[in-house]
């Protein structure tokens, strides 16, 4: 990954037990476009709540998963 343009698009595959994690700024956010794919094994929680949404309603809302 290591892209200098973070803005360019690439087409890439996010192998088995590796995930892409995006920031919330995604023109400057240090995120999987910088330092690559994260391992299954280094989550250590989950979500639990939606804390911000362009739709206003979901804000607070419980997931389930």
């Amino acid at each position: 990954m290591l892209h200098k343009n973070l803005s360019s698009t690439v087409n890439t595959t996010v192998p088995d037990d590796q995930y892409f994690v995006m920031g919330d700024n995604r023109a400057k956010s240090f995120d999987s476009r910088s330092w690559g794919f994260l391992s299954k094994e280094n989550i250590l929680g989950k979500a639990t709540y939606i804390w911000f949404s362009n739709d206003t309603k979901r804000i607070g809302e419980k997931i389930n998963q």
